[in-house]
């Protein structure tokens, strides 16, 4: 019985709950001892010297049981939502620049130059937003946050169609940028929609 109550010590890992169990199992086992066969008691203690095994593993399974579930985010959308951000920084400072230069050199009319920059203007609120949105419903795989971001990638597209095609002066750099920045719009929708897709799936709203 002394060799029980020092297994019983040697248990740091247990609670003060289970700790108090045990020592009063291990009580019991003594009062027991005297009416009961040898070959009962060493059964019981077998038991007891098991018990800190199981609860180690039931506290692991109650640990890991969170983390079970399959993460739905798609790495590559946050990848390029993230060098989206920074790309559309860079173009929109070169389109400041680039419309200064138009407008000091070039014979821009003043309707048009005021109408490119309200729609610039434009552009980076809608740019901001659709970047906040899909970033959100990516890392937190909400399905309403992404269908807001993959919405306002539409009129994003159009501006960007704009600024490469349909404004009054079109610089060759212009071109390329707005190009380049399609073809980031081209892969984010296709991402998103996968994403969508999935969140939908695992209903996760």
């Amino acid at each position: 019985m002394n060799n029980l109550i020092q297994k019983c010590s040697m248990w740091p890992c247990l609670s003060r709950r289970n700790a108090i169990r045990t020592l009063t199992v291990t009580l019991s086992l003594q009062k027991m001892a005297a009416v009961q066969p040898p070959d009962a008691v060493l059964q019981t203690e077998e038991e007891i010297e098991q018990f800190p095994s199981r609860f180690h593993n039931n506290q692991a399974d109650s640990i890991m049981a969170p983390g079970s579930q399959a993460v739905l985010s798609s790495t590559p959308l946050q990848v390029l939502l993230y060098l989206n951000s920074w790309y559309f920084s860079a173009f929109y400072l070169a389109e400041i620049l680039m419309f200064i230069y138009k407008g000091i050199l070039l014979p821009y009319p003043a309707d048009n130059l005021v109408l490119d920059v309200v729609l610039l203007l434009l552009f980076l609120a809608l740019e901001t937003l659709r970047i906040f949105y899909g970033w959100k419903g990516n890392l937190c795989e909400r399905s309403l946050s992404s269908c807001v971001s993959l919405f306002i990638l539409f009129p994003c597209t159009a501006l960007a169609v704009y600024y490469l095609l349909l404004q009054t002066f079109v610089l060759r750099l212009e071109f390329i940028l707005s190009a380049v920045l399609l073809c980031f719009y081209g892969l984010e929708f296709l991402l998103c929609v996968i994403s969508i897709s999935a969140f939908s799936r695992s209903r996760v709203y």
